[in-house]
């Protein structure tokens, strides 16, 4: 019987260095949109006449 350590190591070596590619496109093609988007409601929405820095 193998372990699950083992079983995830079968299937992560199964998995094409493509599809990692591909994930990391998914997951990085947006953040340039949001950063925008955080900036211009930034800018928009000043605090004591400044730029804010964080969104909480």
């Amino acid at each position: 019987m193998e372990s699950i350590a083992t079983k995830i190591a079968n299937f992560r070596d199964k998995i094409p260095g493509r599809a990692y590619l591909l994930l990391a496109v998914i997951i990085f093609a947006p953040a340039s949109s949001i950063v925008r988007q955080l900036t211009q409601i930034g800018e928009q929405n000043l605090i004591a006449g400044k730029k804010s820095d964080f969104f909480l």
